[in-house]
C-alpha cells in the first residue's frame, strides 16, 4: 500500500474556505449598508398615518438586529480563515513529511530485502549456503520493522487528522454560538416582531423559515389543546376544526412533535379513542379516527417523513427544499429533531401504558408502546396512500440498530401478527383497539409496510424535485434495511429450532410467521408489502453511469473532483446492488414459504387450496407482485438458473463491470425454485381478469383487476428481452463465428428461465399443470402474439418491460404485426408439457431469428460471405426478406408468408442451422435441469427428457 492510500491526503478546501469567508465580509457590509440598519431615528422616511404607527417600531426592531448582526459575519470569517490555515498546514507540511517518512521506511525495506537476496546468492556457492530458517528469520524482521513503522506513522497521521476534525467541530460550535447570538432558538415565541426580525437573518429561505416560526410559535398551543383535551364529541370537533389541519403539515407536525413527548401524544390517543367501537355512534366514530389519523400522519411526520397528498405538496416542497437549515428551539438541527423523535418513540416501544389511567371511562387494557405508535400511524396510512416515513426510520444514529429493525424485532418477541387476528374475534369490544376497528391495524409491520411505499402522487418520478429527492434518499436507506439481518435467530431449515439471523428481505417475505397457517406472514395477502419491495427493486431509468476515469482529471486520482466523482459512483454502485439484492432475497423468502410444509390436518393436506401451495394462494397479492418485482433482475436470474457457478449458501447480489448489478443465488436455491412446487410452477396461478382491452388488437395496452399483469408474463417479456439483448451484443462481435458463439452463450444462459416460464413442472392432471396451460394460452392470445413484432430498438433497450411496469408511461407500443405463434398448436396437444416447451421454444426462437435479421455477418454452407444484394436480386420483383441496399428486413417488420421465407433461406443457405440446434438442445438440457431439481430436492430418480428429431421435447407424464 502506498503512503497516498495509507495517509489520503484530506480535501483541499481552502479556495472555498476562502471564497466563503469574503462572502460572509460581504454580506456584513451589505448589511451595514442597508436602509434599515442606517436607521437610527424612531422615524421611517415617507411613512406616515396608520402605516407608520403600525409598522415604525418593527423597523426599529429590525434595524437594531441588523446593526448587531453586521460584525457577527466578521466572527464568522475570522474563524472560517482560521481553521482554513490549519488546514493548509495539514495539506503542506503534515501529511507530506508523513508521506515522505513512509516512502523512506518502504525504501529501506526494499534495500534490505535486496541485501538477503544478494546474501542468499553469494553463500550458495559456499560450504555455508543461508538456510530456509534465517532467510524466514530476516524476511521477518524486515517485514515486521517496516510494518511498525508504518503504522507509528499512521498513527500520527490519525492524530493529526483528529485534531483536524476537533479543530472543525470547534469552528462549527463557533459559528453556531454566532447564530445563537443573533437569533435565539425561542424567539419565535415573542410575537411578530421577533419573527420580522428573525425572516431578515434567513436570507436565502425566507419563506420556508417564515413558516418554521409560525408552527414552532404554534407549536405550544396545539399541545396544549391536546395536553387538556375533553373527551366529549363537542371538544373532539373544536380541536379537529382549529388544529386538524397542521397536523398533517411538515412544518407543523415536525414542530409539534418537538413540543410533545410520545407519551404525551399517547396519553392523547388513549384519551379521546372510543371507549367501545359499539358504544358511540358512526358520527362520533368516524370523528375520533379522524382526529386519531390526524395524530398518527404528525407522527409519521416526525420522522423525517413525506406528506405528498395533493392538499400538502406546496407546503411538503416547501419544507423539503428548506428542512437542512431548519433549527428547532434547542438549537437541533433538522435531523437532530428527528434522530431525537424517534429515539423517543423508542424508548417508549416497550414500555405498557394502562387505559384507565387516561380515560376512567374506559374498559382497562394494558398497550406497549410500540402498538400505540402502530395503530395511530396505521389508521393515518390507510387514510393517506401519500403518506411515508422518513429515512431515519430505517438507519439507526451512527449505524446502530434502526427503529424499523426494532421493530421488526419486537414483533418477533411479541408475536403481533398472530396477536392481530387472535384481537379480529374480539372486534369491535376489544379495548386495546383505539382505531378503526380493523384488527389489521394492530399489526405493526403491517403498518411499516403500509407506510413505505412510495407515495401515489410521487410514483413515476412525478412531483417536485426537492420531494422526489428526498424520497430517493428514503428508498436508498429501506434498502440497505432489507439488506440488513435479522437481531434474532431464525429456523432456516425448517426443524422447528432457531439456526442464525437471517437476511431481512427474506425473513419478512417467507419466515415471519412460519407456524400460523391461517397468516403465513401479511394481513392483506402481501399487498402492501409487495409495493414496498417493488419500489425498493426498480432500477433507475436511463444507462447506468459509467465509472470516473482518473485521466480524464487534472490531478488523477488526487484530483478532489475524482474523488468527488468515485464517492458519487461508489454510492450509485452500493444502491444498485441493494436494489438486486433485496429482490434475490424476496424470491428466496417466498420460497421459504411455498416450501414449508404448513399441512397440520389428519385427513386432508393442509400445505395446499385447490392444488395450490397454501403460502402461495394465502398471498395471492404478493405473488401478483412477484412479476415486477423480479422482472428487472431477469439477466442475473437467468444466468443463476443456467448457469449457476454461486457458492453454497449464496443469495444476493454481483457487481457487473459494465451495467446494473445482478441477482445471484446458489443451486441449492436454484433447485428450490426449478422444482415442484418451486416459485415459478406458484405464478402460474397468478391469472387476474382483464377490466379494459383498450384497443383490441394491441395487448400491451390491457387493463388487469389488480393494476398489474400477470407474472409470468412480465417475466416472460423481460426474458424475452434480455435475451435478445444479449443477441444483440453478440452481432457486435468481430467474426461471424464469434458472433454464433456467443448467440449459443445467450441460449445456455437463458433456456432454464424460459423454461420454467412456460412448462409446469408438475404432473399432467395436476392444477399447476392445467394453471401453466391457461397462463399459456392467454399468452398466446395475448402478448405472445405480438412481442416479436415489437421493433428490435424498443426490445434491446428493455422499454416493454418498462412499459408494462409502468416506468414508461408514455411510451405506448403498438406492434408492426399480427400473431406470430402457431394460433392452432393448441390442438395438436390439448395440454400437457409438450404443449408448454412449445410455447418456451418458440420464444426463444423468435427471439433467435430477430438478431440474426439484424446481423450483418451472414456466411453461406460453403464458408462463403453471402452478398444481401446478390441474394435480393435472385429475388427481384417477388416478396422477399431482403431490402434492395442488400439489409436484410427486420424481422419485426416482416409478415408471416415473408418469416417462412426467411426462416427457409437461414435453415438451408447460412451457417446459423448448428446456433439453432444448439438453442433447441439448451432447452433439453434446461429441462432436465428442472428434472435432477427433484431429484435433489424429493430425492426421486430424474427421467430422461423425449423428444423427436427435430429436438421438439415430447410429454412424457
Amino acid at each position: 500500500m502506498s503512503a497516498e492510500e495509507a495517509m489520503p491526503m484530506p480535501v483541499d478546501c481552502r479556495g472555498i474556505i476562502e471564497d466563503l469567508a469574503a462572502d460572509f465580509e460581504r454580506v456584513g457590509r451589505s448589511v451595514s449598508a442597508t436602509q434599515v440598519a442606517s436607521m437610527t431615528n424612531a422615524q421611517v422616511p415617507g411613512w406616515i398615518g396608520e402605516a407608520a404607527d403600525a409598522y415604525t417600531e418593527s423597523i426599529s426592531t429590525l434595524g437594531a438586529h441588523a446593526r448587531d448582526l453586521a460584525p457577527e459575519f466578521g466572527r464568522v470569517s475570522a474563524a472560517l480563515r482560521s481553521w482554513g490555515d490549519k488546514l493548509g498546514v495539514a495539506i503542506d507540511v503534515t501529511v507530506p513529511t508523513l508521506w515522505d517518512d513512509y516512502e523512506k521506511v518502504s525504501a529501506a525495506y526494499e534495500s534490505n530485502i535486496a541485501w538477503l537476496s544478494g546474501e542468499i546468492e553469494r553463500r550458495s556457492s559456499t560450504e555455508t549456503p543461508m538456510s530456509q530458517m534465517e532467510v524466514d528469520f530476516y524476511q521477518s524482521q524486515y517485514v515486521s520493522t517496516r510494518d511498525g513503522a508504518h503504522e507509528a506513522l499512521v498513527r500520527d497521521y490519525k492524530r493529526a487528522m483528529d485534531r483536524l476534525d476537533d479543530e472543525a467541530g470547534s469552528l462549527a460550535s463557533e459559528v453556531r454560538g454566532v447564530q445563537n447570538g443573533i437569533v435565539n432558538p425561542t424567539v419565535a415565541e415573542q410575537g411578530r416582531d421577533a419573527i420580522g426580525a428573525e425572516l431578515f437573518n434567513d436570507i436565502p429561505l425566507v419563506d420556508g423559515q417564515a413558516t418554521w416560526e409560525f408552527a414552532q410559535s404554534m407549536a405550544p398551543e396545539i399541545a396544549d389543546a391536546m395536553r387538556q383535551i375533553g373527551t366529549s364529541d363537542e371538544s373532539l370537533e373544536e380541536f379537529y376544526n382549529t388544529y386538524g389541519r397542521f397536523l398533517e403539515d411538515p412544518f407543523f407536525a415536525n414542530a409539534l412533535m418537538e413540543e410533545m413527548t410520545a407519551e404525551e401524544v399517547y396519553a392523547f390517543s388513549m384519551k379521546v379513542a372510543p371507549e367501545h367501537r359499539l358504544s358511540l355512534d358512526p358520527e362520533s366514530l368516524e370523528l375520533r379516527d379522524k382526529v386519531l389519523a390526524k395524530v398518527g400522519t404528525a407522527m409519521v411526520l416526525s420522522t423525517g417523513g413525506t406528506n405528498a397528498d395533493p392538499a400538502y405538496a406546496a407546503n411538503q416542497q416547501t419544507f423539503d427544499a428548506v428542512r437542512d437549515g431548519l433549527i428547532g428551539y434547542g438549537g437541533k438541527s433538522f435531523d437532530e429533531l428527528v434522530t431525537e423523535q424517534i429515539g423517543d418513540y423508542r424508548s417508549t416501544g416497550r414500555e405498557w401504558f394502562e387505559t384507565s389511567k387516561y380515560n376512567p371511562d374506559r374498559d382497562s387494557a394494558s398497550i406497549e408502546g410500540y402498538s400505540l405508535w402502530t395503530q395511530l400511524t396505521g389508521v393515518a396510512a390507510r387514510s393517506n396512500p401519500n403518506l411515508a416515513l422518513g429515512a431515519e426510520f430505517y438507519e439507526g444514529p451512527g449505524g446502530g440498530p434502526s427503529m424499523a429493525s426494532d421493530l421488526v424485532t419486537w414483533d418477533h418477541e411479541t408475536g403481533q401478527a398472530d396477536y392481530a387476528q387472535r384481537a379480529g374475534l374480539l372486534g369491535a369490544y376489544n379495548p386495546a383497539l383505539l382505531v378503526d376497528g380493523d384488527p389489521n391495524v394492530i399489526d405493526p409491520l403491517q403498518t411499516m409496510y403500509l407506510l413505505s411505499d412510495t407515495p401515489d402522487a410521487l410514483e413515476g418520478g412525478e412531483g417536485a424535485a426537492a420531494t422526489q429527492a428526498i424520497e430517493q434518499e428514503r428508498l436508498a436507506s429501506m434498502r440497505r434495511f432489507l439488506s440488513s439481518g435479522t437481531s434474532f435467530d431464525v429456523d432456516v431449515n425448517n426443524d422447528g429450532k432457531a439456526d442464525s439471523s437471517m437476511n431481512m428481505a427474506r425473513y419478512l417475505t417467507g419466515n415471519r410467521a412460519q407456524s400460523n397457517r391461517e397468516l403465513l406472514g401479511f394481513q392483506d395477502g402481501g399487498e402492501a408489502f409487495g409495493n414496498m419491495i417493488n419500489d425498493a427493486t426498480q432500477l433507475d431509468n436511463g444507462d447506468p453511469p459509467a465509472k470516473p476515469d482518473a485521466a480524464q482529471y487534472p490531478g488523477g486520482e488526487r484530483s478532489e473532483a475524482y474523488q468527488e466523482a468515485m464517492n458519487e459512483y461508489a454510492a450509485w454502485q452500493s444502491d444498485d446492488k441493494a436494489r438486486a439484492e433485496v429482490a434475490a432475497q424476496t424470491m428466496a423468502g417466498y420460497q421459504d414459504g411455498l416450501s414449508r410444509d404448513h399441512d397440520t390436518g389428519w385427513f386432508e393436506n393442509k400445505d395446499q387450496v385447490d392444488g395450490q401451495d397454501i403460502y402461495g394462494y394465502t398471498n395471492k397479492n404478493l405473488r401478483s407482485w412477484m412479476g415486477s418485482i423480479m422482472a428487472p433482475h431477469m439477466s442475473g436470474i437467468a444466468s443463476s438458473l443456467g448457469t449457476n457457478d454461486a457458492l453454497d449458501g449464496v443469495v444476493g447480489a454481483t457487481y457487473t463491470t459494465d451495467g446494473h448489478a445482478e441477482v445471484n443465488f446458489d443451486r441449492v436455491l436454484t433447485n428450490r425454485l426449478l422444482a415442484r412446487g418451486g416459485l415459478f410452477s406458484d405464478l402460474a396461478f397468478d391469472n387476474p381478469a382483464i377490466i379494459d382491452e383498450g384497443d383490441s388488437d394491441n395487448p400491451f395496452d390491457d387493463v388487469y383487476e389488480n393494476g398489474r399483469r400477470p407474472a409470468l408474463d412480465l417475466l416472460r417479456v423481460a426474458a424475452y428481452e434480455g435475451y435478445s439483448q444479449d443477441l444483440h451484443e453478440a452481432n457486435g462481435f468481430e467474426t461471424p463465428e464469434m458472433q454464433q458463439r456467443e448467440m449459443r452463450e445467450a441460449s445456455t444462459k437463458w433456456a432454464t428461465a424460459t423454461n420454467s416460464l412456460f412448462v409446469a413442472n408438475a404432473d399432467r392432471d395436476s392444477m399447476v399443470a392445467h394453471a401453466m396451460d391457461e397462463r399459456n394460452r392467454a399468452w398466446q392470445d395475448g402478448i405472445g402474439a405480438v412481442i416479436s413484432a415489437v421493433p428490435f430498438s424498443e426490445i434491446v433497450d428493455n422499454k416493454v418491460t418498462g412499459y408494462l411496469i409502468g416506468q414508461a408511461k408514455d411510451n405506448l407500443l403498438e406492434p408492426t404485426v399480427g400473431g406470430i405463434f402457431r394460433t392452432d398448436y393448441e390442438d395438436a396437444v390439448s395440454a400437457g408439457q409438450s404443449v408448454q416447451h412449445f410455447a418456451a421454444s418458440a420464444q426463444m426462437e423468435q427471439a433467435l431469428y430477430g438478431a440474426v435479421s439484424e446481423n450483418d455477418s451472414w456466411v453461406g454452407e460453403h464458408g462463403e460471405v453471402l452478398d444481401g444484394r446478390e441474394i435480393y436480386a435472385a429475388n427481384e420483383g417477388k416478396k422477399h426478406f431482403m431490402n434492395p441496399d442488400g439489409t436484410p428486413i427486420p424481422y419485426s417488420h416482416m409478415d408471416m408468408e415473408t418469416r417462412e421465407q426467411f426462416k427457409e433461406f437461414i435453415q438451408d443457405d447460412t451457417t446459423f442451422p448448428e446456433t439453432f440446434s444448439a438453442q433447441g438442445t439448451e432447452l433439453i438440457k434446461a429441462e432436465m435441469r428442472r428434472r435432477l431439481a427433484n431429484a435433489a430436492i424429493y430425492g426421486e430418480k430424474p427421467r430422461q427428457v423425449l423428444h423427436d428429431d427435430s429436438g421438439a421435447i415430447l410429454d412424457d407424464n
